[in-house]
């Protein structure tokens, strides 16, 4: 599977779907993408790890980066990442992640 971060816009917020392996070799295609959505000033910002097989801690070290540029941007950060997709979930829980960030469950209802 190859790595993709495919935006959405949706009325309340813009998610970023990111799809394949979070880790050093693909941070910077989610950075530029965060990057890209932070500079269009969506009220809100979902990075959603629902079709994301793996993530580092490189991967943990940017969705704390991306919280911090969402503060920096005025725009809400969230991280959606489903019980059921374990591999992300145990990474997510265990770097306690949700002292940072917000992390969903499920993509919010637009």
């Amino acid at each position: 599977m190859q790595f993709e971060v495919t935006p959405v816009e949706r009325p309340a917020d813009r998610v970023l779907h990111v799809s394949g392996e979070l880790d050093i070799a693909t941070v910077a295609v989610l950075r530029d993408a965060v990057g890209k959505a932070l500079a269009e000033g969506p009220p809100a910002l979902l990075v959603d790890l629902t079709p994301t097989r793996f993530v580092d801690s490189t991967g943990c070290r940017e969705l704390v980066r991306t919280a911090k540029a969402g503060v920096a941007a005025g725009v809400a950060v969230g991280v959606v990442a489903p019980p059921d997709n374990w591999r992300v979930r145990r990474v997510v829980d265990f770097v306690q992640l949700s002292a940072i960030v917000p992390v969903h469950d499920a993509l919010p209802d637009p």
